[in-house]
């Protein structure tokens, strides 16, 4: 998380979310009758396009709504916040109207609280640490399966991959489709690791299988 502005004395927080685990600290941040006020996308039909069943223009801009409901859900990774609109263009959407936000990675935002307490700036300044913290990475090798668990503060995220690498008679196009699948799956931790901050990996398996893809890392990628 980033916080780009704060104003304790007018009670105004302006942040920007970065990843997975800021919308989990949001969901202990914002309450109902807090005001929050971000960009939003909503279809916007012209009297023509009604009378002709138009779906009608997608426009941007900016909404002040006061929260009545917050729901997150870290499988979709969305924070959804529903409330009723109390500033943004007349011409656009009616004051009162209720209106919900889609709030994810990216999202700039302004709360505005009547108090912030001690708790709720606690959080927000922890969820700016917990962006610097280094992160652990489980890998789970078996034969042309792999399961990574990249533990973050909200949850443990999964990512699995899969292949076919053939009967145990094939032995020369098991091994070869086997050296494939090491590939593709040592591909997948380096782009993990070029996006996470993770500061250890922990590869474990069934059998020889850990063993084997230790190696086969060792061997290719020696830094």
């Amino acid at each position: 998380m980033k916080i780009m502005y704060m104003n304790r004395r007018h009670g105004v927080v302006k942040l920007q979310v970065e990843n997975l685990d800021d919308l989990w600290y949001l969901s202990g941040v914002i309450n109902k009758g807090d005001l929050v006020r971000t960009k939003t996308e909503r279809r916007i039909k012209a009297r023509e396009d009604m009378a002709r069943s138009k779906k009608g223009e997608r426009r941007v801009f900016t909404l002040t709504v006061r929260v009545e409901k917050a729901d997150f859900n870290p499988d979709s990774e969305t924070y959804r916040i529903s409330g009723i609109v109390e500033q943004g263009p007349e011409d656009l959407i009616s004051m009162g109207s209720h209106h919900t936000f889609n709030v994810e990675k990216g999202t700039t935002l302004k709360i505005i609280k009547e108090r912030w307490s001690p708790t709720d700036l606690d959080r927000l300044r922890e969820a700016e640490k917990a962006a610097r913290r280094p992160k652990i990475l489980i890998v789970v090798v078996d034969e042309g399966e792999a399961t990574f668990g990249l533990i973050r503060e909200s949850k443990i995220e999964y990512h699995e991959l899969s292949r076919s690498i053939g009967g145990k008679y094939d032995i020369r196009g098991r091994r070869e489709r086997k050296m494939e699948f090491y590939g593709e799956t040592a591909k997948f931790l380096s782009e993990m690791l070029s996006r996470e901050n993770i500061s250890a990996i922990i590869i474990a398996g069934a059998g020889f299988e850990k063993e084997n893809f230790r190696r086969f890392l060792s061997e290719k990628y020696p830094e």
